[in-house]
């Protein structure tokens, strides 16, 4: 299933001849070219025997049918469905209706996606349209933000005075360093990995 179309646009005013170029790839075939595919299609598969009327009605559903497509789509798809399923060993039997639609949707999908994204374009905007390549603060954002770190700068000046005040320490794990930085702990490691332990 088709889902997405890519592409770029380099001349805006190329888009009305590209529309115009799928729309003309979009043009059914005529009721006798659908039902001589229809006739290829029913010698090449297997199907049960049928009134003259019956058949008349049939091929009359089913040529209406193709002709709501692609005239190469309904030819393509018709000569899929009569090869069958590949490598398969089983019989082929003449398709639903449903089986047709959904042949023909599958392969007119690309060029109905193609024609909604040409119709539907617009100009891609560039998200970031300064030259550092990100969006410029307003001045409100840029005020909030020198609020936030005044406030942030106030708050640690607080608690340092705090700290200070009370003569406290943020304590070490790895106990007091000595006049070269080096604690107990890694004094005694150092001594009893020179001591090969």
């Amino acid at each position: 299933m088709t889902v997405g179309c890519d592409f770029e646009v380099k001349d805006r005013a190329n888009i009305p001849a590209a529309i115009q170029k799928i729309e003309q790839a979009m043009t059914p075939a005529t009721m006798d070219q659908c039902e001589a595919w229809l006739v290829m299609l029913q010698a090449a598969t297997a199907h049960r025997s049928d009134s003259d009327v019956s058949s008349a009605v049939a091929y009359a559903l089913y040529a209406s049918e193709l002709r709501q497509w692609p005239a190469d789509v309904a030819k393509s798809a018709c000569e899929k469905l009569a090869r069958g399923k590949p490598g398969s060993t089983a019989t082929n039997w003449f398709p639903t209706l449903a089986e047709v639609v959904a042949e023909c949707e599958k392969m007119a999908a690309p060029r109905n996606v193609m024609l909604a994204a040409l119709h539907n374009w617009a100009p891609v905007e560039a998200p970031y349209p300064s030259a550092r390549g990100r969006p410029e603060p307003s001045e409100a954002e840029r005020e909030a933000v020198r609020k936030m770190a005044a406030s942030a700068l106030h708050e640690l000046a607080e608690t340092a005075k705090v700290r200070t005040a009370r003569g406290l320490e943020m304590p070490s794990i790895a106990g007091k360093t000595d006049e070269r930085g080096i604690t107990p702990q890694m004094r005694e490691l150092m001594a009893r990995r020179a001591a090969g332990q």
